[in-house]
Formats: structure tokens, C-alpha cells, sequence
């Protein structure tokens, strides 16, 4: 029982616990309330030849301890006492006071019934009362300790401010849910409160902010700007006011030349899925672990996340730099890796188009033997692409190439190259100064990361070339078969480990380590916290998450658990989010940002310390699957997860790639 330690603490004795508290936050505690009680302790003497006795005042002292022991919000920095009859006659007061650790009220006639107190703005208005009955002492000392709080008044904004970190971006790419919480004067969060946002401070001259700059809050308080961006690279904050209030300015945040904040880039990691959006060009491939610039996984194909595994170290986010490291052991097309395939969705031309899949590197390639003296040498094909992303990096800047080369793979010519979408588009290219050589023509794509819908696919299609007598050199130009036959499908083996550069944060050396074996539901997290300085640091190490159920989501604790580990299920029907699950291990709190049903929310790690010289790590492990459980228990969400928490520092792959040394400094398994 906290409070009532903290109570005694104070040297507050004599109270009475009962009843059930009603401030505005809700029960204290262990749902007890303190009760004020009454103690004489002040005497006036008289003295005659005979006797000496003790003779009432007639008035007693009001003593108010410890005001804001309660969620009494701190606008209200004055209290104001009335006393009146059991009938509602004032007999003393009003009498105001700037609020004080304890606020002595003298004077007060023993014939007051009724206290009735009030909490004060710094303009006097009334933000909450708090009413008794009382039974005076002449000479006595009336003790309220911590009384209670009850809003009153109409609510109007009072203060707010930015419930996530901005992170950096590229040129007019939308921002990832800016969102603003307004309270109220009670501390209560304001719905239908308006909110403007406009650029700050600018390193950039007449640079625009783009997107909508206006939102409503909802229920929860929070007015959420979701597609803000910047159209002038630069460095920037965002200010956001509202009717009533000041202004809040955010931290600052950089956009970048070109790029964007997918790192996935080299890192590519599949899970399969058997939900609705399977696409057959690749089948149970439909969903993927897609990394931002958090290093957190973001949306992925079929919303499994809005943003998951974000993490925040003594209040400041962990964003990744240069230079990203790409560990072994690869991922190959034995182990799931996509190569270039047959696609339905979305054809360029009659029934089927090749697709190249969204992955690090891929070539889809047909060698032809050109004949000699030939002056018309056509090649002519189709493509499409689709909603690429690409990399803040400048060395992982996203490539389609269609190139010309010779037996041994070497470079002869580019056809076509381009780095950014297009709609569905058609080229020729003349291979006449080639003829009589064997070449390769090459369909390639570097770094490109669109999801699996058909039109976010890159497609190629009606690949034709033909000699002077109008014969077809190209076989299998139109991709109808059904199978590639005729071409060479193949992808560049990728990570499954990236690890983010070393940063700073919180008087920490911070490295974030992330894994997914190929097939696996899980992602692994392996987060190392070093103290690199000449003093003990002692800080909270927070995982902010979002299941992306979108206010419809059942969570759950994983049984047999021992609540290490939570699952989430959407009930939001047909089109659904798929199933969820977070292992997070032993130490940890879990702080929900909305009412149930939870869609997102903090995992904490509170207290942890680190003397100069030492390192420690946490492990966080996401899950997912592409089923939807439609708001019941997520069966096989739950089955994984507990076999992590079986086997995350013993067995693979759970434990793959991590040292011994490197599971000793695991706290939270």
C-alpha cells in the first residue's frame, strides 16, 4: 500500500482509511481513500483563587495537508475555504490561499457545519471542490489530509502535447502519425478540441509544409496528422497550437534530399501467410518484415503493424544511421528468398506478366545469339512500376536497369533505367551493333521494396525481339506458359541480421541488433546498452508498439505465460488486420495509451542501472502469421510465442547469432 507509506512518511497519523476514492484519475492505490479526523489540540487557561481549567476559544483551526497528493491538476495553485450551517448560512470565509504543502485556516467559528473547498486557477477560476461535514472544537485543530478532488466547470483547453517523436524523412514523404493530445484543465483528455500545425524553425528558405494541417482530437484527446511532409530538404521543427493555448513546438527533425526512411534494403525477411491477400506470383509470401528508419518493423504488406519495436531509451528514440552492417547468415532461394516469378496479378499483356519481387537485388535474364550482318535488331518489351520505396542512403538508392551483356556477364549496354514508379509503359532498344554476339538481356532491379499488391508489383511483359526476317529470338517473351521457362531467375542471397550504427541516448551507447530466420512468425530484437562514461547511469528503456488492430483489437495475455508475453487479435471482420504477438520477458510493465480493447502501448523497463564500463541488453520479440482470428485468442500466435519464452537464450534459432557473452547480458530472459 504505497500511498498510505508515503502517508506515515509525512508524519500524517490519525487518519482513517475507507470508502472508495473519487478523483478525477480514478481509485488510489488499492481503491482506499483517506477520510479526514478531528484532533484538540489547542487550549486557552484561565486562573482563579481556587481552580485552574481549560476555557474554549470558541473558534478552531482548519489544517488542509498534502492538496496535491490527489490527481489535482496544477493549474489549480490556490484553494479557497467556506464554512456554513448544516442549513447553508457562510460563517466564515470565503478565505483564499496559494496552495502549500499544508494551509493553516484560523478562526473558524465552532458553530460551521460544513466546509466546502474550493481549488483555484491563477485567475480564480473554479476547477474543482471538494465538500464535508465537520464537528469543531473550540481550540481545536480540524485535519484534512489529502482531500478529495471532484472537476467541475466546463472543460476548455489547458495544455498539451506530442505523444511521439518525430523522425526524419525525405522530400514530401508523409510523416508517421504526428499526433497531439489536448487535456483539459482537469487533466482529463478534451475531445473536438481543433489543432493547427505549421513549420517552425527552418534551415530552408521558403520551404512548404505538405499534407492536411488542420485535425480534430477524438475521444482519447489526440488530433493525429498523418500525411505531413516537407518539400525542401533541410532541417525543421513543426509547431502546433490550438484555440486557448500556446503554442507547442516539436524537436527538430531532417528531411532528407531523396530516399526515404525504408532501411529494409539488404535485410529481407519473409514470414508465410495464409490470409486473404495471398498473391499466387508468390505463393505464401504475402507478408513481410519491413523496417523504418527505428529500425522498428512499419506497415508491411497487410497492416499487421503501424509501427512495432520502436525503441526509446531515457526519452529519446533510437534512430538508425550510417553505417548499417549486414551479418551472415544469408538468406538464398533455398531458404525463401523471392526470386523473379509468373504474375497474374495486374498483367501488362494477355494473361500473365513476370514479376520481379521486391528484394535486395534480382535479375530475370534470357542469353540470345544475335545473327551476324543483321541491321534490324528490335528489342522491344513492356514494364511497370509499381509504388517503389526507396532509402535514405545514398548507396541504396533504388535501380531498375534493363541491361545488355555478354556471355561473361559483362556490361554491353543500358537499354532502359529508371528509379522511381511508373505506370505501364513500352521501350525498344537496337542490338544491332551486337549482331553476331551472344548476349544477355537482362531485367534487373536493385533495392526495391513495394509490397505484393499487383499494382505495386514490377512487371515486365511482351518481350519481343525479332531478326530481318520477322523470326521470333525471344522465347517466352509473353510469360503466358505459365512458367519462366526460357529465362534465369535469380536473387542476390541477402541478411537476415542488420545492425544499426552505435548512438548516444541517455548517457548510453546504444546498438540495436535485428533478426528473422527465413519461414519463421518472429522477429528477434537484441538491444545492447553500454555505460561508456565515468558514472553509474540508471534509466527506462521503453518498446513502443501499435498491433495495427485500428481501435478494434482484443489483446491478451498469453496463457501460461506468466504475462511475459501479449497477442492481439482484430475483430474488425472480413478485412481485418492479421494476429499479432509481443514477447517481452520478465521486468517489464506494460503502460496501454488507450482503453481497452489495446492497440497500442509501452513496454517499460524501469530502474535499469549500469555502472561505468558495464553493458547489459534486452531481447523483444515481435510475431505474426497473416491469420486473423477475428477477436478470439490467436492459437498459434500464442503456441510461438511461448516457445520463445522456452528457449530465447538456449536453442535456435531463437538464440541464433548471439555469442554466450552476449546472452549473459540478457536481463529480461
Amino acid at each position: 500500500m504505497k500511498l498510505k507509506q508515503a502517508l506515515v512518511g509525512l508524519g500524517m497519523a490519525g487518519v482513517t482509511w475507507t470508502g472508495a476514492g473519487c478523483g478525477n484519475s480514478g481509485p488510489v492505490d488499492d481503491g482506499m481513500t483517506l477520510q479526514p479526523t478531528s484532533t484538540t489540540s489547542l487550549t486557552s487557561t484561565s486562573t482563579t483563587a481556587t481552580t485552574t481549567q481549560a476555557t474554549p476559544i470558541g473558534f478552531s483551526r482548519v489544517t488542509i495537508n498534502s492538496v496535491f497528493m490527489r490527481a489535482v491538476p496544477t493549474t489549480a495553485t490556490r484553494v479557497r475555504l467556506t464554512g456554513s450551517t448544516a442549513q447553508g448560512t457562510v460563517l466564515y470565509g470565503p478565505v483564499t490561499q496559494n496552495v502549500a504543502a499544508s494551509n493553516m485556516f484560523d478562526g473558524v467559528p465552532v458553530n460551521v457545519a460544513a466546509l466546502r473547498l474550493e481549488y483555484l486557477s491563477a485567475s480564480d477560476e473554479v476547477q474543482g471542490i471538494f465538500t464535508t461535514g465537520v464537528s469543531l472544537v473550540a481550540g481545536g485543530d480540524f485535519v484534512l489530509n489529502n482531500p478529495d478532488y471532484t472537476p467541475s466547470g466546463v472543460p476548455v483547453a489547458t495544455r498539451f502535447n506530442l505523444v511521439k517523436p518525430l523522425v526524419n524523412q525525405a522530400i514530401g514523404e508523409p510523416q508517421s502519425e504526428n499526433r497531439v493530445q489536448v487535456l483539459d484543465q482537469f487533466g482529463r483528455p478534451l475531445s473536438g478540441a481543433t489543432v493547427s500545425v505549421r513549420l517552425g524553425s527552418s534551415s530552408t528558405a521558403d520551404a512548404t509544409l505538405l499534407g492536411a494541417t488542420s485535425a480534430t482530437t477524438g475521444v482519447d484527446g489526440i488530433a493525429t496528422f498523418d500525411s505531413l511532409g516537407v518539400d525542401s530538404a533541410g532541417t525543421y521543427t513543426l509547431v502546433f497550437s490550438t484555440p486557448g493555448l500556446g503554442e507547442l513546438t516539436s524537436s527538430s527533425f531532417t528531411v532528407a534530399a531523396s530516399g526515404s526512411t525504408d532501411l529494409m534494403r539488404k535485410f529481407f525477411a519473409l514470414f508465410s501467410s495464409q490470409g486473404f491477400s495471398v498473391i499466387n506470383s508468390f505463393p505464401n509470401q504475402s507478408a513481410r518484415w519491413d523496417l523504418d528508419s527505428t529500425l522498428g518493423v512499419g506497415n508491411g504488406l497487410v497492416d499487421a503493424f503501424d509501427e512495432a519495436g520502436q525503441l526509446v531509451v531515457g526519452g529519446s528514440l533510437y534512430t538508425a544511421a550510417s553505417p548499417l552492417t549486414y551479418v551472415s547468415p544469408l538468406q538464398t532461394s533455398a531458404s525463401g528468398l523471392l526470386i523473379p516469378s509468373i504474375s497474374a496479378r495486374g498483367a501488362l499483356e494477355g494473361n500473365q506478366s513476370a514479376a520481379l519481387p521486391p528484394v535486395n537485388s534480382c535479375r530475370l535474364t534470357q542469353q540470345v545469339a544475335l545473327p551476324a550482318g543483321a541491321t534490324n535488331l528490335n528489342l522491344s518489351w513492356r514494364d511497370a512500376i509499381g509504388g517503389q520505396s526507396g532509402s535514405s542512403f545514398p548507396d541504396e538508392t533504388f535501380v531498375y536497369q534493363v541491361i545488355i551483356r555478354n556471355a561473361q556477364d559483362e556490361v554491353l549496354a543500358v537499354a532502359y533505367a529508371r528509379n522511381s514508379s511508373q505506370g505501364d509503359t513500352a521501350h525498344t532498344f537496337n542490338l544491332a551493333p551486337y549482331a553476331g554476339q551472344t548476349v544477355r538481356i537482362s531485367f534487373e532491379a536493385q533495392r526495391y521494396y513495394s509490397n505484393f499488391e499487383g499494382s505495386s508489383l514490377l512487371l515486365v511483359d511482351a518481350v519481343s525481339l525479332k531478326d530481318s526476317a520477322g523470326a521470333e529470338l525471344i522465347s517466352n517473351g509473353n510469360f503466358e506458359a505459365s512458367t519462366l521457362t526460357g529465362w534465369t531467375a535469380t536473387s542476390s542471397p541477402a541478411s537476415t541480421t542488420i545492425r544499426g550504427a552505435v548512438q548516444n541516448l541517455g548517457g548510453l551507447d546504444v546498438t540495436r541488433t535485428v533478426f528473422s530466420p527465413p519461414g519463421e512468425s518472429w522477429i528477434r530484437y537484441y538491444d545492447e546498452f553500454t555505460n561508456s562514461g565515468t558514472s553509474p547511469v540508471t534509466t527506462t528503456l521503453v518498446y513502443q508498439s501499435n498491433s495495427g488492430a485500428d481501435g478494434q483489437g482484443a489483446s491478451f495475455f498469453v496463457e501460461g505465460s506468466q504475462n511475459r508475453a501479449l497477442s492481439n487479435s482484430d475483430a474488425g471482420g472480413l478485412f481485418s488486420d492479421p494476429d499479432t504477438g509481443f514477447v517481452f520477458g520478465t521486468g517489464a510493465t506494460l503502460d496501454p495509451t488507450q482503453s481497452y480493447p489495446i492497440d497500442e502501448f509501452d513496454v517499460s523497463f524501469e530502474n535499469v542501472s549500469l555502472q561505468p564500463g558495464e553493458t547489459k541488453a534486452l531481447c523483444f520479440f515481435l510475431l505474426a502469421n497473416g491469420h486473423r482470428s477475428a477477436g478470439q485468442r490467436p492459437a498459434e500466435i500464442e503456441a510461438d510465442a511461448l516457445k520463445i519464452l522456452a528457449n530465447a537464450k538456449t536453442r535456435a534459432p531463437y538464440a541464433a547469432g548471439l555469442s554466450a557473452t552476449q546472452l549473459g547480458r540478457i536481463l529480461n530472459f
